[in-house]
Formats: structure tokens, sequence, C-alpha cells
């Protein structure tokens, strides 16, 4: 009998330890689990946060095309022209442009006397007087960018529409809401495709 309980007592000897590993592995098992379940909850919520980027980078996209078509106000800030233009990368095709360059190239003049009510600007591409026609009454707008942030943008938009022809080189006279600033001499202007004479 005795011998039968010697041989019992390192059995239960034997029986505790592996209880006490397995209770250890369990202990580590769990914190483990619990940082796995952490780790992922974090990666759902990056994802979302990625989700709704998106979503907003695009309808700032479509906000700002419908915008700026529609109303006499530039509202674009520096950070979502950065987002335009790395969404622009990813798109498929060539980019669209909806305007025409010009560039200002003064006010108005005569000899000894200056108009600066009336701005003169080179449009792209149109080289004689027959090609000015149809760009007679067109909107224009002159974007500039100023120090105080105003609706949310440094960037602000003067906007002006194509009067007449100027000379017979392709120069046309346009006046603006407001009279542009002698900085803006050598800038560009957008020269836009509305309103439709067709």
């Amino acid at each position: 009998m005795e011998k039968n309980e010697v041989r019992a007592e390192p059995i239960g000897v034997q029986q505790q330890l592996l209880d006490d590993e397995t209770r250890s592995l369990q202990v580590e098992l769990s914190s483990i689990l619990d940082v796995v379940q952490e780790t992922e909850r974090k990666m759902v919520e990056i994802l979302d946060k990625d989700k709704t980027r998106a979503k907003r980078e695009t309808w700032l996209d479509v906000e700002t095309v419908l915008h700026f078509s529609s109303s006499p106000a530039f509202t674009l800030s520096r950070r979502s022209q950065k987002k335009q233009s790395k969404m622009v990368k990813g798109r498929q095709g060539e980019r669209v442009r909806l305007y025409v360059r010009g560039t200002i190239l003064g006010y108005k003049r005569s000899k000894s006397n200056q108009y600066p009510n009336t701005s003169l600007i080179q449009i792209e591409g149109v080289n004689s007087k027959e090609e000015v026609s149809w760009y007679q009454g067109k909107r224009m707008a002159y974007i500039y960018k100023a120090k105080v942030k105003q609706d949310g943008t440094h960037y602000r938009c003067i906007w002006g529409k194509v009067i007449r022809p100027h000379g017979n080189s392709g120069v046309v006279r346009a006046k603006f809401k407001s009279n542009l600033p002698p900085k803006s001499m050598g800038a560009r202007v957008r020269v836009f495709m509305y309103p439709s004479n067709i």
C-alpha cells in the first residue's frame, strides 16, 4: 500500500504542474486574443475613416464643379486642390478643362490716358477678329489668392465678360465686375464656354 501511495504522490505533483502550465497558457492565449481583437477593431476604424474620407473627397469634387460653374464665388481651398490633384492621377483617360486660358495684357488706353474699367485679354488660340465673335458675351474669371481668409478660403474671384474685339489680332476687350488690379497684368484668366449663343 505504501508503494502505491509513493507512486501516487509524484503523479499528483505532475498533474498539478500540468494544471499550472495549462492555466498560464490559457492566460497567455486570452491576452493574445485581446490584442488581436484590439488590432482588428483599430483596422476596422481606419477602414471606416478611409471610406468616409474618400466619400468626402468625391463629394468635394462634385460640389466644386457645380459651385464653380453656377456661382460667381470661387471657394476652392489649397487643401482640396491637393486632394483633387491626387484623385485626378488615378482617373482614367484625358483630363477635361472646361475653360479656355487667357492672358491679361493691360487696360485699354490711348497715348497718355488709360481706362481701367476695360481690360485687354489675349485668349489662347484666337488670332483674328473673326474668331473673337464666338467669344463675345462669354463669362470669364480672374482668380487670385488673398492674405485674409474669407468664406473658408484664401482664393477670390473677379467675374467679367468679353465685350468686343480690340484690333485685328484676336485681342478682346473685357469688363469685370470691379476693375482688375494692376498686379493682374500678365496673369491668367479663365474664359468659360457660357452663355452659349448657339
